[in-house]
């Protein structure tokens, strides 16, 4: 009997002698205990019901999960690494979660909308896949982070001593066996200069530019794809020109 009024007191958050104290109900006065029909479950801190996990009258044991809550605003990546990398893979190495789909079209999240952090090797790996659990959480959390949705990890593993010139691997267009790129003409905003691109180091998202292009310039993204196949020269060398934004193409300088 201790025991459960320990227990009881426990759950109920009263002390022993306050659920064995009187109480008068319809039937004469009883222990408070024995009065009791509803238990009121707090949570230690505040979130969002995700799941009720027992129905109005069930009844619940110990074990039974009775309501599942999330707090949005703690939320930790979860990627998954290659063995091989683990040489390269270490705790503690600088981390950016970036968004899913590399555009810049009209409701698209943005490519530079990214969340940093520091990157935690999981405890253990997957010997059939040959993978290795990557974490991190975010110094601060973006609009678009939602529990659930699909990002990419980028992980720092080294750096060069001079800054980059590097452009979405999605604007880079392949024509035959020449990859090309597309400038926006500082002198007309509305046509394009098709560029034969001279690539460096990539890491599947972004590219490094070696020549050709240099800060502020504007790169076609969305539409790049169009603007090859307009172009197009299967390989062989044209002469060079300019796309206007009707897509019509001219050659020669701008007059």
């Amino acid at each position: 009997r201790d025991f459960l009024l320990r227990s009881a007191s426990s759950i109920l958050r009263m002390s022993v002698e306050d659920i064995q104290a009187p109480t008068d109900t319809p039937d004469g006065p009883v222990e408070q205990w024995r009065a009791i029909n509803t238990i009121i479950v707090r949570a230690e801190s505040a979130g969002v019901v995700e799941t009720i996990g027992v129905t109005n009258g069930a009844w619940a044991t110990e074990e039974t999960n009775v309501l599942t809550i999330v707090k949005p605003d703690m939320l930790r990546f979860r990627a998954v690494g290659l063995q091989s990398d683990l040489g390269r893979l270490r705790d503690g190495l600088a981390g950016r979660i970036v968004a899913p789909s590399p555009t810049r079209a009209a409701g698209g999240i943005d490519l530079a909308d990214t969340m940093s952090g520091r990157v935690t090797l999981g405890l253990t790996a997957d010997p059939d896949e040959r993978t290795l659990d990557l974490f991190l959480v975010p110094e601060e959390l973006r609009s678009w982070a939602r529990a659930g949705v699909s990002a990419q990890l980028e992980i720092i593993t080294d750096g060069t001593s001079a800054p980059s010139l590097a452009i979405p691997s999605a604007a880079v267009q392949a024509d035959g066996l020449a990859q090309v790129i597309f400038r926006r003409d500082p002198k007309n905003p509305n046509a394009a200069i098709r560029i034969d691109a001279d690539l460096g180091l990539s890491d599947g998202r972004w590219v490094v530019v070696n020549s050709g292009l240099r800060a502020g310039d504007e790169v076609v993204l969305d539409g790049a794809f169009q603007l090859m196949l307009a172009s197009a020269t299967g390989g062989t060398q044209s002469e060079g020109g300019h796309f206007h934004a009707d897509g019509t193409f001219h050659a020669g300088d701008d007059e």
